[in-house]
């Protein structure tokens, strides 16, 4: 039976836990019981492996620190630019156009919060101290890396150049975030998108010369929503650029393609010889 003790003391932080615990005991016990009534063999292997798919897809959330944070930093990126940052551990990161992010070191972890646009980050290797990028409701765990994420019009996307990164986001039922997260990680070379219209995707191949190439000004799309396409364009304008209300079906065409952040106009003009 699962009980709190079996939890790593750094998972212990959220009144959740204790929950989530309980519901796995419950779980447990439910499937033990049932197992134990049912004559025939095959039910009971059923059973078993019905009990094993419940604990398997349940990850408890992304611990927070309870330690005060000795560094914290607000970085901000202007229209059209992007911008290097060196963090105080040797750790760099390149903010796109119009980009934002929030830096939270503690002893125990280093946390980016990357609040809009996107970021490239350059990890420097700290086994002590995990180094997390938080977007809305995901979280990329960097294992020693090179990898990017991107954020626009309420979807997450992240790549990895180098290295291997865990990326965790809450698990959909009946088209509803919960508390249990799915986790999944990439290697160099794999690309995810996250969404809470959609839940995590699948892993996907990617270029790498195409990670993180907004670096070079070249805006890089795969199945991406012309909603994803508008709102990068925006962090390149000074206009607001906004699909019209009579349109709003647009923004849910899917487009590919490799354009110039710099080039709104001619992208617009071609964006209404689509429609």
């Amino acid at each position: 039976t699962l009980e709190p003790k079996d939890i790593e003391q750094d998972l212990r932080w959220s009144p959740s836990v204790s929950a989530e615990i309980g519901w796995l005991q419950r779980a447990q016990h439910f499937f033990s019981v049932s197992a134990f009534r049912l004559a025939c063999g095959g039910a009971v292997a059923v059973a078993i492996a019905c009990a094993f798919i419940v604990l398997n897809f349940v990850n408890l959330p992304t611990p927070q620190s309870t330690v005060e944070a000795p560094y914290i930093a607000c970085y901000e990126s202007p229209i059209g630019e992007t911008q290097l940052v060196i963090l105080s551990d040797g750790s760099e990161l390149t903010l796109g156009a119009k980009s934002k992010v929030a830096i939270e070191y503690y002893s125990d972890q280093r946390i980016v919060k990357l609040i809009a646009g996107s970021a490239f980050f350059s990890v420097a290797k700290d086994t002590a101290r995990p180094f997390r990028v938080k977007s809305g409701d995901l979280t990329a765990t960097a294992l020693g890396t090179r990898f990017d994420v991107w954020r626009s019009a309420g979807t997450l996307r992240g790549a990895v150049e180098e290295g291997r990164v865990e990326v965790a986001y809450p698990m959909q039922i009946d088209d509803k975030p919960t508390s249990l997260f799915v986790r999944r990680e990439l290697e160099a070379g794999q690309q995810i998108a996250a969404s809470a219209e959609t839940g995590i995707g699948t892993i996907a191949q990617i270029r790498p010369a195409a990670i993180g190439a907004w670096r070079s000004g070249r805006l890089i799309y795969s199945n991406a929503t012309v909603a994803e396409f508008i709102a990068d364009l925006n962090r390149y304008s000074s206009v607001p650029i906004q699909i019209s209300s009579d349109s709003a079906e647009i923004s849910k065409l899917k487009i590919s393609g490799v354009f110039r952040g710099q080039e709104t106009d001619k992208l617009l003009l071609q964006l209404s010889d689509i429609h």
